[in-house]
C-alpha cells in the first residue's frame, strides 16, 4: 500500500514537471525539431551518466526493448514542441492530457486491468474539464487549429509511449530503460532535425539555459513515471497527466500573459477534483485486495 501511494505521488510529480515543459518550449527561440533534438540528446547523456555512476550498464537486450518507447517519445516531443509554437500552451497541453481515452481502449486486454463504471465516470469528468479548458481558449488570439491538430498527434504518440514504457518496465530497470529509450529517440530525431529543422545554433546564454532546463525538468518526470509504472495501473497513470493543463496554463499566464478565462478555471477545477478522486479510489481498491476493509 505504501509503494502504491508513492507511485501515485511519483505520477503526480511527473505531471507537474511535464506541465512546466510547454512554457519552456514556447519561450526558447528554437523550432520544435531542434528542441526535440536537444531534449533527447541531453536527456540521454544525463541518464547514461547516472546509470554508469550507479554501476549499471547499457545492454543490447535493454536497447531493443526500449526502441518502441524511444520512437514514440521523440515523435511526441517533436509534434508537441511544434504545436506550442503555433497554438496556446493551454490548448496543446490539454489535448495532450487526453491520453486516458486511447489508454482505456487497450489497457483491459493488454494488461488485464479492471476498470469499473465508477472509475470511468471520474475519467469522463476529468476529460470534460479538459474540454472546458479548450473551449475557453478557442477564441483567444494565440489559438491555431493547425497547432491543435499537431497536439492531437502528440497525444496519440504520448499514449503509445505510456503503453511501451509499461511493457518495457516489466523486464527492464528504470534507469536502464530511460537511458536506452532516450538514446534511441536521440538517434532517430537527429537526421530529421538536421534536414527539416531551421537550425540547431544556440545564439544566447538564455537559449542555452532554456534548452538545459527543457532537458532536465521533463526527464525528472519521466524517471518518476517510469519508476511508478510497475506499481500503478496504466489508466491511472494516464489520468494523472490530466493535471498538466493546470500547471501549463498558470505558467503561461505568468510568462506570456496568456489569459485564463472563467471557462478554463472551471475546467481546471473539475480536472483536479476528478484526478484526486481517482487516486483515492485506486487506493481503496488496493486496500481491498490486501484483505483489509476498503
Amino acid at each position: 500500500m505504501r509503494t502504491h501511494r508513492l507511485a501515485v505521488g511519483a505520477g503526480a510529480g511527473a505531471a507537474l514537471s511535464w506541465g512546466l515543459a510547454p512554457t519552456l518550449a514556447k519561450w526558447i527561440a528554437l523550432d520544435g525539431l531542434s528542441l526535440a533534438f536537444y531534449r533527447m540528446w541531453l536527456g540521454a547523456a544525463a541518464t547514461l551518466v547516472l546509470l554508469y555512476l550507479r554501476g549499471g550498464r547499457l545492454m543490447r537486450e535493454c536497447v531493443l526493448v526500449s526502441v518502441p518507447g524511444g520512437l514514440a517519445l521523440v515523435t511526441d516531443a517533436s509534434l508537441f514542441f511544434t504545436a506550442v509554437k503555433l497554438t496556446t500552451v493551454s490548448n496543446a497541453t490539454v489535448i495532450c492530457s487526453l491520453i486516458p481515452v486511447p489508454i482505456l481502449l487497450v489497457t483491459p486486454w493488454m494488461f488485464g486491468e479492471r476498470v469499473k463504471l465508477h472509475d470511468l465516470g471520474w475519467v469522463a469528468a476529468a476529460l470534460g474539464g479538459v474540454s472546458l479548458v479548450v473551449y475557453g481558449s478557442s477564441g483567444t488570439l494565440n489559438w491555431s487549429p493547425k497547432g491543435d491538430l499537431l497536439a492531437v498527434g502528440s497525444m496519440l504518440s504520448f499514449a503509445a509511449y505510456f503503453i511501451a514504457s509499461k511493457r518495457a518496465r516489466q523486464t527492464v530497470g528504470t534507469l536502464e530503460y530511460q537511458s536506452a529509450m532516450m538514446l534511441v529517440g536521440a538517434i532517430a530525431v537527429t537526421p530529421v532535425a538536421l534536414i527539416f529543422g531551421t537550425g540547431l545554433a544556440m545564439n544566447s546564454a538564455g537559449v542555452a539555459l532554456g534548452v538545459g532546463l527543457l532537458a532536465l525538468v521533463p526527464s525528472i518526470g519521466h524517471l518518476l513515471m517510469n519508476w511508478a509504472h510497475p506499481h500503478l495501473e496504466l489508466w491511472v497513470a494516464a489520468t494523472l497527466t490530466s493535471t498538466m493543463p493546470v500547471i501549463a496554463a498558470l505558467s503561461a499566464l505568468a510568462v506570456f500573459g496568456e489569459p485564463i478565462v472563467p471557462w478554463q478555471i472551471a475546467g481546471m477545477l473539475v480536472v483536479v477534483v476528478a484526478v484526486v478522486k481517482i487516486a483515492m479510489r485506486t487506493g481503496q481498491i488496493k486496500i481491498g485486495l490486501t484483505g483489509q476493509p476498503s
